[in-house]
């Protein structure tokens, strides 16, 4: 199995913007993890995995963005850390364990 290159996004937000931009980096399914921190402090890392994006990640990462409110009302401009794994690599990274297994990417008709 290759290694699955990532890349880190940081940017500044606001405290008021904070759930909302969270809640978009979810829904775009191509996050793999984001950290919320302020200088050296990381308040908040929430892992996220592959295939979870849209609106069944925002309800199942329900309780994760309750703490997300909590840091932004006691915390004022954070940073967030975005790691983000390429598609192409990870569409390639499957074929290649599909091939691997001798399935060629199509399932198993043993039942």
């Amino acid at each position: 199995m290759s290694e699955v290159k990532s890349t880190i996004e940081e940017m500044k937000v606001a405290a008021g913007e904070l759930v909302e931009r969270v809640k978009e980096l979810i829904k775009d399914g191509s996050a793999r993890r984001v950290s919320i921190k302020k200088g050296d402090h990381v308040y908040m890392e929430i892992p996220l995995s592959y295939g979870l994006g849209g609106a069944m990640a925002t309800i199942w990462l329900a309780p994760t963005l309750a703490a997300v409110a909590a840091i932004a009302a006691i915390v004022s401009d954070v940073e967030l850390v975005v790691e983000r794994v390429d598609e192409a690599e990870i569409v390639d990274d499957i074929s290649d364990d599909a091939h691997d297994n001798g399935t060629n990417g199509e399932p198993s008709s043993d039942r």
